[in-house]
């Protein structure tokens, strides 16, 4: 069998993924199983024949993996086990609809599902579309997390996926690009904090950590002496050493990774 990329549509602010088998389009059994409210994904597939139903790998924000789809005459059968599909109003019933009314007559008809009715949701945000992209983001920020990247590195991470997976760049939707991020739109400030980082600070020592109020109280001091724009608050300084590469983490008291003031290194003998 041949196969091309996936295609998501909206169904409602909820995802359904498509994938071209040999010309026909398959779905992702998992989306279509959520809507139609069938809990048990691989029970619902059960009784489909071979031929209605395969794995293929499929992009996810945790990356690919091998996910059931079934064929047109697969998702009928799951449509046909949802009592709710043919009673008016319900959710089902309108999938039902919109599934056999203008999906599939549409990619019969042009190969595809209009792009326009296609990503209409992203296009003309609704709340039920920006809820669905901030628990995708959410999701692909913590992955970004557990990989090790922090702070700005991880926001842009978890856009890069959310863009890759669902054709929506979230920082260029809210009118924020990546340079403005990271300096949070101060560029005055990050320039102040590299420099106290580099007077004040002594950084790399994977066993070194300091107090975040530490350091802020510190940081006010040299910048009540050395510079003159308006000084930034101790959320924003947070904000700015996690974009610049910084952990800064809770242990009873929030801590900052492999960082020590260089007068502690006084104090305790050049150490």
């Amino acid at each position: 069998m041949n196969h091309t990329a996936i295609t998501q549509y909206e169904f409602e602010s909820a995802p359904v993924r498509t994938i071209d088998i040999d010309g026909d389009p398959w779905f992702v059994a998992k989306d279509v199983c959520v809507i139609l409210g069938l809990t048990h994904v691989s029970d619902a597939c059960s009784k489909l024949d071979l031929d209605e139903k395969g794995r293929y790998l499929i992009p996810t924000p945790g990356g690919k993996q091998k996910m059931l789809v079934v064929s047109e005459s697969g998702l009928y059968f799951l449509t046909f086990r949802c009592r709710e599909a043919s009673e008016p109003g319900t959710t089902p019933y309108r999938f039902r609809k919109w599934v056999t009314a203008e999906v599939l007559p549409a990619i019969r008809k042009t190969g595809r599902y209009e792009a326009e009715t296609e990503m209409k949701a992203f296009n003309r945000p609704t709340k039920g579309t920006f809820a669905f992209l901030s628990r995708e983001f959410r999701g692909a920020r913590r992955l970004a997390s557990a990989m090790g990247l922090m702070g700005g590195k991880a926001v842009t991470a978890a856009n890069t996926a959310v863009t890759a997976q669902y054709g929506v760049d979230c920082m260029q939707m809210m009118g924020v690009d990546e340079d403005q991020f990271y300096t949070f739109g101060f560029p005055d400030h990050e320039a102040s904090v590299k420099a106290w980082l580099e007077e004040r600070a002594d950084v790399g020592d994977p066993s070194a950590q300091t107090s975040l109020a530490a350091l802020f109280a510190d940081f006010e001091e040299w910048h009540r002496h050395n510079r003159d724009e308006a000084p930034l608050g101790r959320r924003t300084f947070s904000g700015m050493l996690r974009a610049l590469g910084f952990h800064v983490f809770k242990r009873g008291v929030y801590l900052v990774a492999r960082m020590r003031l260089k007068q502690e290194e006084t104090a305790n003998g050049g150490r």
